[in-house]
Formats: structure tokens, C-alpha cells, sequence
């Protein structure tokens, strides 16, 4: 893929003077399925990787973050010492993304992740009057940015019982707004690529197609942890480990969008190379005495904390 390439949030395309003049290349940072609050892997650890991947230096040079579901793991009680954590985090996040002017788009994802507890965003920038382009999205919903002249749409999980009728709400929404087709789209959810084919018949999932038919950029997708692509469809994958299974890398995405020729748009994986430890022993025919020192050598290169199964 290709590599990052940081470019001043100053460069603006040059229109005629008759025409208003729009940002046509931006760069969005985005993440997905942080679980906060996680019974197993530590909030700290899941907040320590977002602090890597907003950072300033890279917020400096973004235009829009991007939070596409699942930001906390369930309903958390506010004695839960994790609460503070999330909190102070987020006062954190949202201030340095209004000094930096990013863009901060929410999606709300599972249902039973995030309970509508993604509000916490909208409710500590007006609590603390922090000045950010903030949307917390939690239905159907196409927004218009003025400053790019480009259109996001915004699909939460589970928004209806079956995503056919998702689909055709979408399509229903199109066309009361009169567009054929929008520049990027934000969901929660799965598409049959995401899984084995003996499970397609039994998964509900989104149109590919369809979905592709109707985006000329990216589409970005939360609720399966694994990092995938499939043609312009992007998967950032959970930024931390939160179960055995999922030893595959993990992280975020950066999206340079050129939004006049979109086949001049780049993605980059970033990998969380420090992303929690979960390891699955494979026994063998070995003899007791080389599984001990096959375990040994694996125990000793693992950092505190980990799992091993």
C-alpha cells in the first residue's frame, strides 16, 4: 500500500472566480471497535493505541477522524474505574482536534457495545465548550460538507432488522436528496467477504454491490475485528486485541482522498505493533519435555499480561 504523505491542510485546488472554492484533498484518519472498556484487554492500553493514532503531529495534517462503531465494549457503570479514563480521554481528543480544526465523525455502532454511549462526545464538547466539528451519528444519515463540497453517508449497525430494508432506505434517501451517488460512506456492519461462504446463508449482511455502486470513494466498515479490503471496500479492524483468534496485526487506516479523481485516492494500514498479546499454544506430537521448552521460550517473549490459551 501506499505510504503516508503528510501535506499542509493549506493546499486548496484553484477554481474560476465565479466558483466557490472547496478543499478536494483531504485525509481522514480512522478507527474502529476500540471496545473501551473491555473486561480483558485494559482501557489504558486501548486508549494508548488511539493516542498514537490521533496524535498531534498527525492531527495536524487531518482533516477528518473518523470513529466508525463500537467505540466502548458494553454498558459501562460510572463507578467503573475505566469511566475517567474514557472521559478525560475524549476531553483530551476533542480539544486538540478543535485547535487542529479536524472534523470528528462518531458512527454508533452494536447495540449492545455501545448502548448509544457515543453521545459522551457530544456531551463533553458542550459541557466544556469545546469548539469542534463534532457529529455523533446514530441513524440513517447523509451529511453534506460545505468545506469539500462531498457527501458521507452514515450507516449504523443493526440500523433496521434486515439490511435489505437498510438498502432500500438508502436508496429512499438518495433520491429525496437527489444524488445518485455519495463521495464516501461510514458503516457498521459486515458484507459477505468478511466471512467463510458456508456462513453466507446464515449472516445477514450488506449488498457489496450495491454499496460500491453508489460511492465514488472509500466505504469504511466497523464490527469485524480482522483488517480487510475488498476492491474499495475498507475494514480498519479492531486497533487492539480483545480475544484469542485474533492474532492477525492490528491498527488503523489513513485515507488520502482525492476527491476529483478518485483513482488518484491512497489508503495506508497502520499496524499497533504494541497491540495486546493473545496466544494460542498449538500441542503436537512433541514429547512433554520440548512442549515445556517451547512454552518456556514462547512465556519469555511475551510481554505482562498477556494471554496464552
Amino acid at each position: 500500500m501506499d505510504l503516508l504523505h503528510h501535506k499542509p491542510k493549506s493546499n486548496r485546488k484553484s477554481r474560476s472566480p465565479v466558483e466557490p472554492t472547496f478543499k478536494r484533498k483531504i485525509k481522514v484518519v480512522a478507527t474502529s471497535d476500540q471496545h473501551t472498556g473491555h473486561n480483558s484487554t485494559p482501557t489504558a492500553k486501548v486508549l494508548a493505541a488511539l493516542d498514537s493514532a490521533y496524535r498531534e503531529s498527525v492531527l495536524m495534517e487531518t482533516d477528518i477522524a473518523v470513529l466508525s462503531g463500537d467505540f466502548f465494549d458494553h454498558d459501562l457503570s460510572m463507578a467503573q474505574p475505566e469511566v475517567d479514563l474514557i472521559y478525560n480521554w475524549i476531553f483530551r481528543f476533542l480539544t486538540q482536534c478543535a485547535l487542529h480544526q479536524v472534523k470528528v465523525r462518531v458512527l454508533e455502532g452494536t447495540p449492545s457495545h455501545d448502548a448509544k454511549q457515543p453521545r459522551w462526545f457530544v456531551e463533553i464538547a458542550q459541557s466544556h465548550k469545546i469548539p469542534v466539528d463534532l457529529k455523533y451519528v446514530s441513524a440513517l444519515e447523509i451529511e453534506y460538507l460545505s468545506d469539500y463540497d462531498m457527501t458521507v453517508l452514515y450507516i449504523p449497525d443493526e440500523y433496521r432488522p434486515r439490511c435489505e430494508d437498510t438498502k432500500q432506505e438508502v436508496i429512499d434517501l438518495l433520491a429525496a436528496k437527489g444524488l445518485d451517488k455519495v463521495d464516501m460512506a461510514v458503516m457498521h456492519g459486515c458484507f459477505p467477504h468478511q466471512f467463510p461462504k458456508f456462513l453466507h446463508a446464515q449472516i445477514d449482511s450488506h449488498d457489496p454491490d450495491f454499496y460500491l455502486s453508489i460511492v465514488r470513494q472509500y466505504i469504511v466498515i466497523g464490527h469485524v475485528h480482522t483488517f480487510s479490503q475488498y476492491r474499495r471496500i475498507l475494514a480498519p479492524g479492531s486497533i487492539e486485541r480483545t480475544s484469542h483468534g485474533q492474532e492477525e496485526p492490528k491498527g488503523h487506516l489513513v485515507l488520502d482522498l482525492d476527491l476529483d479523481h478518485p483513482k488518484k485516492s491512497k489508503v495506508e494500514f497502520i499496524e499497533n505493533r504494541l497491540a495486546m498479546r493473545y496466544v494460542t499454544f498449538n500441542l503436537n506430537a512433541e514429547s512433554v519435555v520440548q512442549h515445556h521448552y517451547r512454552l518456556n521460550a514462547l512465556l519469555n517473549d511475551l510481554p505482562a499480561g498477556s494471554y496464552v490459551r
